[in-house]
């Protein structure tokens, strides 16, 4: 009698405890579709975001280096392949750099900017940003010669490297 009595209160504990796992299951689910849905918000920005980026980038890049949509875009996919640890917007900065220092097509942007971001990557500590690096070594260039070419920034960087490297030999 004694365990009969005991059976009911147990058999409603655990229907309570049934209830209360089934609640929990569901507002979990409930958080789960929440934490998700922020998420896919959150990246669904950053790819706005990234795209506007983008579009004024290549506007900037259009505009200074008076190119054609078409144009700027085979220099974006010029820039895409070339092997470097420069993100693509650094890239399309130096490719900025490159039409301010008065470089014009899309085969000779592409070739300084390669130029100057391998100028950058290894004397950017000792010289500077690209634009720094640019406008000087245009200036040196101006003063020999006048021609400012992906070529000339690269044998003048060797150059320098040269230098800095004998200096450093000498103590």
């Amino acid at each position: 009698k004694q365990i009969n009595h005991l059976e009911a209160p147990l058999r409603k504990s655990q229907g309570a405890f049934s209830g209360l796992i089934t609640e929990m299951k569901r507002m979990a689910a409930i958080a789960a579709s929440a934490f998700g849905l922020q998420y896919l918000l959150h990246t669904f920005q950053d790819l706005i975001s990234s795209n506007a980026k983008l579009s004024n980038e290549l506007t900037d890049l259009q505009r200074i280096g008076n190119l054609t949509e078409e144009q700027v875009n085979k220099l974006n996919a010029s820039l895409r392949k070339l092997d470097t640890p420069t993100t693509m917007s650094g890239l399309r900065n130096l490719a900025k750099e490159a039409a301010r220092a008065g470089i014009e097509g899309v085969d000779n942007i592409t070739k300084y900017t390669k130029a100057l971001d391998m100028l950058v990557v290894v004397l950017g500590e000792e010289l500077g940003d690209a634009s720094t690096i640019s406008s000087g070594l245009g200036k040196i260039l101006n003063v020999f010669d006048g021609k400012i070419t992906a070529e000339e920034l690269t044998y003048l960087g060797n150059a320098i490297i040269s230098l800095a490297n004998k200096g450093v030999a000498s103590g």
